[in-house]
């Protein structure tokens, strides 16, 4: 029993402490290993190993926990939709995942960002227009440098027939957003530009 809860530490800290529970069933083997060897030294051996697996694995129990840390705090956590803007790709309510590491921007990409006009609030949009794009919205439809959008995430019951009074065009470092409830989201059509520094997280959905 002391060797497995050695094998068992020794698993959990070569892994980085990713298996949690190997960590944790290391440590009490290590502990019930320890406390048999000190009632019956002659049958169980020395506590050598006991206390060598007792150790490795709180050493993966700690880095265990460190990792999830690092881990929900910059690369992956779960955000609540707020709001029926994206509906029905993502629900009022629902909590979807979000990559916090953004290397790539693409059309049709859910993001989360800051609310360029206040900060303090936080939206989640579709990407539909990119740098160095004309968009425009004329009787509901989307139209990228005149040519009209591709849209196969969207639902006829939520589409809408408004138009913009003119064209947009996408600067260097921003994006267009739209929500895919047309009739129902506050989105680039009535405040701009998102800039992409406040662009701080990628829904994973679809």
């Amino acid at each position: 029993m002391a060797v497995t809860s050695l094998v068992i530490g020794l698993i959990s800290v070569l892994t980085l402490g990713l298996f949690l529970v190997g960590a944790l069933v290391g440590l009490i083997l290590g502990l019930v290993a320890l406390r048999r060897t000190q009632r019956n030294p002659a049958q169980y051996g020395g506590a050598g190993y006991a206390i060598a697996g007792i150790t490795t694995s709180a050493v993966g129990l700690v880095l265990a926990c460190v990792s999830t840390l690092i881990f929900t705090n910059y690369i992956l956590a779960t955000v609540r939709v707020e709001g029926q803007a994206m509906m029905p790709a993502l629900r009022d309510g629902e909590r979807v995942l979000m990559w916090k590491v953004v290397e790539e921007i693409n059309r049709g990409d859910i993001v989360v960002f800051w609310y360029p006009n206040d900060p303090s609030k936080s939206y989640i949009k579709r990407v539909i227009g990119l740098p160095g794009e004309e968009v425009m919205v004329e009787n509901g439809k989307v139209l990228i440098n005149g040519s009209p959008l591709d849209e196969p995430y969207m639902n006829a019951d939520y589409r809408s027939s408004d138009s913009m009074p003119e064209s947009i065009h996408v600067k260097d470092h921003h994006y267009f957003v739209l929500g895919d409830n047309r009739k129902n989201s506050s989105d680039s059509r009535y405040w701009g530009l998102v800039p992409e520094k406040y662009i701080y997280g990628k829904v994973e959905k679809e």
